[in-house]
């Protein structure tokens, strides 16, 4: 056995072999099913691929949460130092706080089990029938990941606010939406690009929990 996987051979051969496999993209064999490892991560159609399971959940979750996340955000900015603004910046610090775990209890115990709103288990590897079990888990990675975003996006919106263009754009009589969205977002889109770029490995890995 150490012959066939090579663990008689010098470690350094051995990383060098396992980076070989890597590039190649061989990643070995199961030993309890005997298939390939590629294989086993593709499925045997594109209908069962765990890769496309993975992104079924993680891609509409990463969407929403960039629509969501900058919608409030710019809200927020508008009303800076108002009982809303302070009150969803608490609620943020506390959804922030509390075990994602909790959460996928305590949502898939009242709208899974009690109200019976959505299906707590299973997949139908169907296009269209797989969004039944779905949306459970979309709106728990939305709830779970929405409250830092908000504060980020939020802080980054405050500082542009403060900048002299803004001041400017303003004094030229451009209106509100304008100035949000053609100056502020755009100028801060640097960091927000930065950190979803930053993110984007999550939806590749997806999320056993």
């Amino acid at each position: 056995i150490r012959v066939e996987l090579g663990l008689n051979q010098p470690l350094y051969k051995q990383y060098f072999d396992y980076v070989g496999q890597i590039v190649r993209f061989d990643f070995g064999r199961s030993w309890a099913t005997k298939q390939t490892i590629g294989q086993m991560i593709l499925g045997r159609s594109l209908e069962d691929s765990p890769i496309l399971a993975s992104l079924s959940l993680t891609l509409p979750v990463f969407l929403l949460n960039i629509l969501l996340s900058i919608i409030i955000a710019l809200v927020l900015t508008q009303v800076r130092g108002s009982f809303l603004d302070q009150s969803t910046m608490v609620s943020c610090l506390a959804a922030m706080s509390i075990s994602s775990l909790a959460y996928i209890l305590f949502l898939q115990y009242y709208l899974g089990y009690k109200l019976a709103l959505f299906p707590i288990s299973g997949w139908d590897p169907s296009f269209f029938g797989r969004w039944e079990y779905l949306i459970l888990p979309i709106l728990i990675f939305v709830i779970l990941s929405l409250g830092g975003k908000i504060l980020f996006y939020r802080t980054i919106f405050l500082d542009e606010i403060y900048q002299d263009y803004v001041r400017t754009a303003r004094s030229k009589g451009l209106g509100t939406k304008s100035v949000l969205f053609k100056h502020i977002l755009r100028n801060a889109l640097i960091p927000i690009i930065t950190l979803e770029v930053l993110s984007m490995p999550f939806l590749i890995l997806g999320s056993i929990l």
